[in-house]
């Protein structure tokens, strides 16, 4: 059995450097239409070469702005069939992994994020079902 993903829909939050960039591409070369959201912007080559990937600048933590950007996706997708989070902490004007930063500030940024995300998957999990 083949399988299709035209007509997917996924989310990728810190799609725009490492891992993010490179699972937006994938999901893209599959034909799968892909919601790139970020603080910094993926290279325009980037976004012409992938024709399946949007971008929307957000900062995850900000909750209200996420939620519209999504929900205004969501309503003209029908679906969010994956999402998925690989967003890092900003810092010092580099992308970091949070293993990599001490314990002084980062500490709260890090579970806004991931609260922020559970609170989008809790929400469209449930839309997606009801569908």
């Amino acid at each position: 059995m083949e399988l299709t993903y035209k007509g997917k829909n996924a989310i990728v939050t810190g799609a725009s450097g490492g891992m993010g960039l490179e699972i937006s591409k994938m999901l893209s070369e599959n034909n799968i239409k892909v919601l790139m959201l970020d603080i910094q912007s993926p290279s325009r080559s980037f976004l012409s070469e992938n024709v399946n990937c949007i971008y929307k600048k957000v900062d995850v933590t900000n909750l209200r702005k996420l939620n519209s950007i999504i929900e205004k996706y969501f309503k003209e997708n029908k679906s969010i069939d994956y999402l998925i989070n690989t967003t890092g902490v900003l810092w010092f004007n580099k992308d970091v992994s949070y293993a990599c930063i001490k314990s002084d500030g980062g500490h709260d940024a890090f579970l806004m994020k991931n609260d922020n995300y559970f609170e989008i998957m809790r929400t469209y999990i449930e839309a997606n079902m009801n569908g």
